[in-house]
């Protein structure tokens, strides 16, 4: 299975999220209700931005008398998780590796190490697993980064495997049927904006990869009443505690919304090569009202931008990557 992601100053994820994301960020500091759909469109020397608040006075006069207790999805939609046990984050592995590659990457830009590097890298991981998806083998590895002129190919493959794939790729998983291909268009000079038109969520990648599902809605610039990305983080936690009790080891949930309302969905939650008696909850998950999940994991705070770089999923810093301890 592969795993393929564009990064920080790649115009179709990182720059219009990172730009999307911040004013969502804004306006939750000075209001956490407030309610903001947020777009950026992004091209050679422009930035366009569109967004929506709804004023007070209105969101007032529409909620007035209501109690958390009646607060539902603020639309409809179809939102999975996904976990698995073959890494400690309960990522699938490629994630895990693609995200680590971009990271350092970065870092050995800003350090100095590699003046020459430009911004839009992308880089692919692809793996072997066995038949409990426990991972082998990478066999194939795509790494593109965006160069100054002049710099040898030569040296920028080299310095490629060196001080990355080496440094980032545990040695296990690389053997001589590993397949590289480092700057496969031998030339990668414009990068940016200038080479790509970006648009807040162009790329949903940003979750589980080839792996799981997702319901196809972009998750940047959205306040919490819309479902594409908080109910996604509470249905990652579901399943991260699913497979952190030993449960399961790979689970994928879906859970169902409609305005005002959200439930876990009948017979949606598939665990696979459980150690125990296949199962499925018998009611839905009480947890699931929309009012809960913005409560329990302080969604109505300014946290969003963080998650514009690097995944949704499998950092430590967020809270819904807690798993709750389950009792059976």
């Amino acid at each position: 299975m592969a795993y393929y992601l564009v990064k920080e100053a790649h115009p179709q994820l990182s720059i219009c999220d990172q730009i999307s994301d911040p004013v969502l960020d804004a306006h939750l500091s000075f209001d956490p209700d407030a309610k903001v759909a947020c777009e950026c469109v992004a091209k050679t020397g422009m930035i366009l931005l569109y967004y929506q608040q709804i004023c007070k006075e209105i969101k007032h006069a529409v909620s007035h008398g209501k109690s958390n207790d009646d607060v539902g999805a603020g639309d409809q939609g179809l939102i999975f998780g996904y976990a698995t046990d073959e890494t400690e984050e309960c990522m699938p592995v490629t994630v895990l590796l693609v995200h680590k590659l971009t990271a350092s990457r970065k870092t050995l830009k800003w350090n100095g190490t590699w003046p020459w590097l430009r911004p839009g890298r992308k880089p692919q991981v692809c793996n072997e697993s066995n038949g409990t998806v426990e991972p082998i083998q990478v066999y194939t590895l795509v790494i593109s980064v965006p160069h100054a002129l002049n710099i040898p190919l030569q040296q920028i493959q080299k310095e490629l495997m060196e001080k990355v794939v080496k440094e980032v790729i545990p040695e296990k998983y690389l053997d001589e049927g590993t397949i590289y291909h480092l700057l496969p268009s031998e030339k990668f000079v414009e990068g940016g904006p200038k080479s790509d038109p970006g648009l807040t969520g162009r790329k949903i990648i940003g979750t589980y990869g080839g792996w799981g599902s997702h319901s196809g809605g972009a998750f940047s610039g959205k306040d919490p009443s819309k479902v594409d990305c908080s109910a996604a983080y509470a249905a990652q936690w579901i399943t991260k505690s699913l497979v952190k009790a030993d449960l399961c080891k790979r689970v994928l949930t879906q859970v169902r919304a409609t305005m005002k309302v959200m439930h876990h969905n009948r017979n949606s939650v598939l665990c696979v090569l459980t150690p125990t008696e296949y199962m499925l909850p018998s009611q839905p998950h009480s947890s699931f009202r929309k009012a809960f999940l913005i409560l329990e994991w302080d969604f109505r705070k300014p946290i969003y931008q963080k998650s514009a770089c690097y995944g949704h999923f499998g950092r430590e810093e967020y809270t819904w990557e807690i798993p709750k301890k389950l009792l059976y």
